[in-house]
């Protein structure tokens, strides 16, 4: 295979622990799909985060390495980086020091995704708080607090007051007026609170 810039023929080196072909004149390499991947897991390994690796690309007049067809260039996963590959996924060719940036690009692109995981966390936890079970006695929904340590409410967080306990009223079981008998059927109850015999009208007083 020769070089598609100057036309040397490519000579396999070790690099990045990894048998590539490298021109001996322009020091570019040539490394094949598998290869690329290979060299980008040195920093990051986990490919579904990665990003996507081209969009769109342009035709150039460098032949490709192995079926000699016109190289195309694109930005190397949306950043500033161009690199060219062949149309029919022989390879990618990377100028001299082209596979430095793409170790620092993978370096940038796991702290990017770490950070948006750090976020997530603290937003999933802030979200935590504003669960009805934060207002239980018991609260296990936030954090690994232990069953017997004592719980606080955030500062911005007021507690609901104690709801006032019902008190059954207690009624006679005959009317002190006419005698008539005392319950639902026939005590009549108004809007304030005061209960009036079904039949002779009288008020009744609490016991």
């Amino acid at each position: 295979m020769k070089c598609p810039i100057d036309g040397e023929v490519l000579r396999e080196v070790r690099r990045h622990k990894m048998d590539v072909d490298e021109c001996p004149k322009c020091k570019g390499m040539w490394l094949t799909p598998l290869e690329l991947d290979q060299l980008e897991d040195i920093k990051y390994d986990v490919d579904r985060f990665k990003g996507s690796l081209l969009v769109s690309s342009v035709e150039t007049n460098l032949p490709c390495p192995v079926c000699q067809n016109h190289l195309y260039e694109f930005k190397y996963r949306l950043h500033q980086l161009r690199l060219d590959h062949c149309p029919k996924q022989h390879g990618f060719w990377l100028d001299y020091s082209e596979d430095q940036r793409v170790l620092e690009i993978m370096v940038k692109r796991k702290k990017d995704m770490d950070r948006t995981f750090g976020t997530e966390s603290l937003w999933d936890k802030t979200l935590q708080y504003l669960r009805w079970s934060l207002f239980d006695k018991n609260p296990r929904s936030i954090s690994n607090r232990k069953p017997s340590e004592p719980y606080y409410l955030p500062q911005h967080v007021e507690a609901r007051p104690p709801a006032t306990p019902y008190k059954p009223v207690k009624l006679p079981a005959t009317c002190p007026q006419c005698g008539g008998p005392i319950n639902s059927m026939t005590v009549i109850e108004d809007k304030s609170r005061r209960y009036t015999c079904g039949y002779c009208h009288s008020n009744i007083e609490r016991l």
